[in-house]
């Protein structure tokens, strides 16, 4: 396991008031104190609950990392689900279809038509009313069942049914604890099958043809709904030739010449008289990093670095001065 990254989306527990009693808000989420600044000021001791949370890490082979996310089962309703193992859908989505007509969700409304809900930024609206399109951000309806390769709906239907599998089996063992934790869901992975991938041509996170990347694997439209409100889609998902799903990668992927803002050699800014040898020495010297380790060279690289600093300073000072 290499680096880990968490991200986590949390709601005051003063707005889940409307739909819950206290004794049910600490039955049924994970709750802390925290302090929450807005306009300018600083409240103190304000309760929120946990809503949604990122995790992401890089494993062996997976050098893009691992990109998983994790919902509350109130969070919303999804368009596209189904209660048990995948159900594919060939129709195509419908803004007169009421989502759902129960009243427990956070963010939907309930009897919303999906066209009277926000699946873009609702620049006029102060709250939220929303749904999430595909379960488990598998993909599934028109125009996506018309045009993705069998192989890939194939692949969609194991990846749907083994979250299903594996959430239900989390969720029976949380239930015999009472844990709180067991009205949380895995909502998703997406990664890519990286042998022989070629990392310096970017990462597409397309998946409609005839641009599909066919190296993305699980979730394809993975999207959390509390973080990915409004990113689940690019337009109507019924307009064919702009269909366009999104998924981490559409934003998350590794930095190409000359956007990756390091300064090399060969690319990025201006070359620096600064070599890794320097750097190196400069961290493993680093008191917050703990005893000082330094292999053979780093003090004469000390040497230097500090010799540059101290010219580049009184360089700067001759021009500021004369």
């Amino acid at each position: 396991m290499g680096s880990v990254e968490i991200k986590a989306a949390w709601l005051a527990t003063d707005q889940l008031r409307a739909l819950y009693t206290d004794k049910e808000i600490h039955a049924n989420f994970y709750t802390r104190k925290a302090m929450i600044k807005a306009d300018s000021k600083t409240i103190s001791n304000t309760e929120v609950a946990l809503i949604g949370m990122h995790v992401v890490g890089v494993v062996e082979n997976h050098p893009e990392f691992i990109w998983a996310t994790f919902e509350h089962h109130t969070s919303a309703p999804d368009y596209y689900g189904s209660p048990g193992t995948f159900k594919k859908v060939t129709t195509p989505y419908e803004k007169n279809k009421i989502v759902s007509s129960d009243d427990k969700f956070i963010f939907y409304r309930k009897n919303t038509t999906a066209g009277n809900a926000n699946l873009s930024y609702p620049a006029e609206q102060t709250t939220t009313n929303t749904f999430r399109l595909y379960q488990f951000g598998v993909p599934n309806g028109a125009p996506y069942t018309n045009v993705a390769s069998s192989d890939q709906q194939t692949r969609d239907a194991e990846n749907f049914n083994n979250i299903q599998v594996l959430n239900n089996s989390v969720k029976q063992g949380l239930t015999k604890h009472d844990s709180r934790w067991q009205h949380y869901f895995y909502a998703g992975s997406v990664w890519l099958s990286t042998q022989g991938y070629k990392f310096n041509e970017g990462i597409s996170g397309n998946i409609v043809p005839p641009n599909a990347n066919d190296k993305l694997r699980g979730s394809l439209a993975l999207a959390n709904i509390t973080m990915e409100t409004y990113t689940q889609t690019y337009g109507d998902p019924n307009q064919n030739k702009r269909y366009s799903t999104n998924n981490c990668f559409a934003c998350h992927a590794p930095a190409r010449e000359p956007w990756d803002f390091i300064c090399e050699s060969d690319h990025g800014c201006d070359a620096i008289p600064i070599d890794h040898k320097m750097t190196g020495a400069l961290q493993r010297s680093d008191p917050s990093c703990g005893e000082a380790v330094p292999e053979s060279g780093d003090w004469m690289a000390l040497f230097k670095l500090k010799a540059m600093v101290s010219i580049g300073l009184t360089k700067k000072w001759f021009e500021e001065t004369f």
